[in-house]
């Protein structure tokens, strides 16, 4: 499954599309006013960080705000072309290591990558 979610993913991101992605085991709560965490997403991959326009957001796990939650995350590709090099290097890891934890491969390639 998850080499079709980044396969997806990267596709998506050679058609320069912006994406909101999140698995299905994530409960996003209603919220009855104000902005939607998609709403959230948008903004935080569009501010400037540093002078760089990073293109992504990602959610954090809520037991270790130090690690990246690959299960929820907003890409906006057509500012930075760079998520497309994160999610073809995910796949050619994965390819050539089944069995690798892609949480942890995505947490070190998206430190270098990114």
């Amino acid at each position: 499954v998850f080499l079709g979610k980044y396969y997806a993913a990267m596709l998506l991101c050679k058609a320069r599309i912006r994406f909101f992605f999140w698995e299905m085991d994530l409960w996003l709560p209603p919220r009855p006013s104000g902005p939607s965490v998609v709403d959230v997403f948008r903004a935080a991959a569009a501010t400037d960080t540093a002078g760089l326009n990073p293109g992504s957001a990602w959610a954090l796990h809520e037991d270790n705000p130090y690690t990246i939650n690959i299960g929820l995350y907003y890409i906006a590709s057509d500012t930075d072309g760079r998520s497309y090099d994160l999610f073809d290097t995910l796949l050619d890891y994965l390819r050539r290591h089944p069995h690798a934890f892609d949480q942890g491969l995505v947490n070190c390639v998206l430190k270098k990558v990114i």
